[in-house]
Order: structure tokens, then C-alpha cells, then sequence
């Protein structure tokens, strides 16, 4: 199974339009929000990661997150399918020695391909609309496993907490049920511990699922 890269072309190109300033979030605020929720976890042991992987990294803007909020000053590569925000990260990190792209989908590459790494990020990438969802997040899902030595942070949309609206309006767009991601979880790899972050407390919309794997 391989993503539907047209679809995801065509979403992104008429979103960014939409919400210039985001960075593939509807604003900064939002983006800052998403970022919190991901990396918050006691789970996460920032000073023992040598090596993390973004999948689905956008303009890269993690990056410049975790360097300010966690000072993680270690290795860090991005997966990006979509050229526009493949390019912009790129140009935006070309003088960061310790940051590497690649410009292809994940289920294109093949985990085979791909070093080991610490952790794991997949923030917003289930987020779209793909043929089979189910199946779909079961075959990325494994894949994570298959590259992360410690641990998988995936952000996703929580279907109680999504405005109904928004989905309306872009419909492309995916809200999971989160007790049925879980289970997925569950029956797609072991893991020692799992954390769900709701972040800001005034809205609980921001909704990550970080998993210790050892």
C-alpha cells in the first residue's frame, strides 16, 4: 500500500493557500499547541535521544521547536512527501549541520531503507484522508515500529474533540476515534508504556499518543 500523493498534493496546496502562516497548521498558535502536546510526555527522555525521525515533517518546523524547547542538539532527519514543504525545509535548516531531509513518501522508502532512530515522530501525517484508512494507519503504524529503538509519538485528531464543522469544510481531513487507534496500536506492535497528551487544558483539542517501546 503507498499513499495517495496526489491527494495529499491537492489538499495541502489549497489548505496552505487558505492558512499561509501555519506551516501545514492552521496558524502558529495552533502549530506551538501541536508541538507541546507531542513532545511533553515524561515519556520521552530528551537528554537520551541521540537520533530522532519526523515523519511527515512539513517545513521542519519541530526541529526549530525541539532545539529551542528541549535543546536537543542531536541528529535529526525529516521525511517529507510534498515538495512544496520538502523545499521550504530544506532551504530553511540548509545551514544546520545535524539535520538531514528526504523527499519521498514513508511507505515509499521502506523501513528497510531507513537507519534505526531514538524516537519516532508521525505528528498530523494520519491526519489526511487516504483509500482503506484502516489499513492504511495499520501498515504506517508497523512501519514506525520497525525504524524506532525507544520510542513513537503519533499526534492525531480526536473525533469528540474536532469540530464537527471543520470536518464539513474540509473533508479531507481525519478525526480518529481514539479507543480504536488504541487498539490498532495494540494489535500492531508491543510496547512498555503509552500516554495520551490533550493539550491546551482549555480545549483539549491537541491529542498525542506517545508510546515507550523499552
Amino acid at each position: 500500500m503507498k499513499t495517495d500523493l496526489n491527494r495529499l498534493d491537492v489538499f495541502y496546496a489549497s489548505y496552505v493557500k487558505d492558512h499561509p502562516n501555519g506551516g501545514g497548521w492552521p496558524n502558529t498558535q495552533v502549530a506551538f499547541d501541536v508541538y507541546k502536546a507531542s513532545t511533553m510526555s515524561d515519556l520521552i527522555d530528551w537528554n537520551s535521544l541521540e537520533t530522532i525521525t519526523d515523519v511527515g515533517c512539513g517545513v521542519g518546523n519541530l526541529l526549530k521547536f525541539v532545539r529551542g524547547e528541549y535543546n536537543y542538539q542531536k541528529q535529526y532527519l525529516g521525511i517529507e512527501a510534498v515538495d512544496f514543504f520538502y523545499n521550504s525545509a530544506v532551504r530553511s535548516f540548509e545551514s544546520d549541520p545535524l539535520s538531514e531531509f528526504i523527499h519521498d513518501d514513508f511507505l515509499n522508502i521502506g523501513t528497510g531503507a531507513l537507519k534505526k532512530t531514538d524516537w519516532v515522530f508521525c505528528i498530523g501525517t494520519l491526519s489526511t484522508m487516504q483509500d482503506n484508512k484502516v489499513d492504511y494507519d495499520k501498515i504506517f503504524l508497523k512501519g514506525l515500529r520497525e525504524i524506532a529503538r525507544k520510542g513513537i509519538t503519533i499526534y492525531i485528531n480526536d473525533d469528540r474533540y474536532m469540530s464537527q464543522e471543520r470536518l464539513k469544510q474540509l473533508p479531507e481531513l481525519v478525526a480518529h476515534n481514539v479507543d480504536s487507534f488504541l487498539k490498532l496500536i495494540s494489535a500492531s506492535f508491543e510496547y512498555k508504556d503509552l500516554e495520551i497528551i490533550r493539550f491546551p487544558n482549555t480545549d483539549l483539542t491537541s491529542c498525542a499518543v506517545t508510546i515507550l517501546l523499552s
